[in-house]
């Protein structure tokens, strides 16, 4: 018999979010309060006569829905406890066609400015296709109590929206204490994941970068771009490369100095990458 506390805590703790989109496709995390199986259902009418299934008697739920068709809208819902999430996804364009998104960072500081200032909406007007991410969702994304503010923030778009995070300094290490690693809990990152999540939609090739491998990260960038045929490469990473001033106008990392972070400048320069996207230094 389950403890008259629990009934309070039924249903969802984390909403479904989309995660790893691509033309054949996605990922659909969410947490429930109480263990049981995850199932996602879909179909491109609202019949939801397709399933997809993870594990049972988990609280953190991660189903992959493929066998999709590309630049394809479906509709899905997801029952947790007496709760029944609806929304639906769009899968990756077919083609090398222009393509819209929008750029966010660093929102772990934002508080209700986001609802306050109608950004969303605003936002809306673009019809972007997915969201990127330069990191810095929380402020310690090993405290698991602090990712719930920031699911709640964007609540009305995660659910029908991808957001490709790139892991900022506050999300905290890939390396040490994995088990209590929640941004890898909570996301699925495209391609083969970290610390180089690469994906390409539409006419561009997307490269995130983890925080701590952004010293690393002109190897990569030497290894794969010669290989990308699309029209455009953007990069999102966390710690910039050039920066104007961080606490003061004479912060020395408005220097380029010689050390790791020129050769990931000269990568970008010999590639000729199209849009270097960086978040961390809080003066824009």
């Amino acid at each position: 018999n389950r403890p008259e506390g629990d009934l309070a805590k039924q249903g969802f703790h984390i909403a479904p979010q989309l995660n790893n989109v691509t033309k054949t496709s996605v990922t659909i995390i969410w947490e429930s309060h109480l263990p049981e199986s995850g199932l996602v259902e879909y179909s491109l009418d609202t019949s939801y006569s397709l399933k997809a299934t993870g594990d049972a008697d988990q609280t953190l739920h991660r189903v992959h829905v493929n066998d999709l068709q590309p630049e394809t809208t479906y509709n899905y819902r997801v029952a947790c406890g007496d709760e029944v999430f609806t929304d639906h996804f769009k899968t990756a364009p077919a083609t090398a066609r222009p393509i819209t998104f929008i750029v966010v960072g660093d929102s772990r500081r934002w508080g209700n400015r986001w609802a306050e200032t109608h950004m969303e909406e605003h936002a809306a007007q673009w019809n972007a296709e997915f969201y990127l991410t330069m990191g810095d969702l929380v402020p310690a994304g090993h405290n698991k109590d602090l990712w719930p503010e920031h699911f709640t923030r964007f609540q009305g778009l995660t659910g029908h929206t991808w957001f490709a995070n790139a892991r900022g300094n506050h999300e905290g290490s890939m390396i040490f204490s994995p088990e209590s690693d929640w941004f890898n809990k909570y996301h699925e990152l495209p391609g083969k994941g970290e610390p180089f999540a690469a994906f390409t939609w539409g006419n561009t090739y997307f490269v995130t970068i983890s925080f701590e491998q952004t010293m690393n990260a002109d190897k990569f960038l030497d290894e794969e771009l010669p290989k990308v045929d699309s029209k455009y490469t953007v990069l999102s990473h966390h710690f910039p490369v050039y920066c104007a001033g961080y606490y003061s106008a004479e912060d020395n990392r408005k220097e380029l100095g010689s050390g790791p972070i020129a050769r990931l400048a000269h990568s970008i320069d010999e590639h000729k990458v199209t849009l270097d996207l960086v978040g961390h230094t809080h003066i824009y």
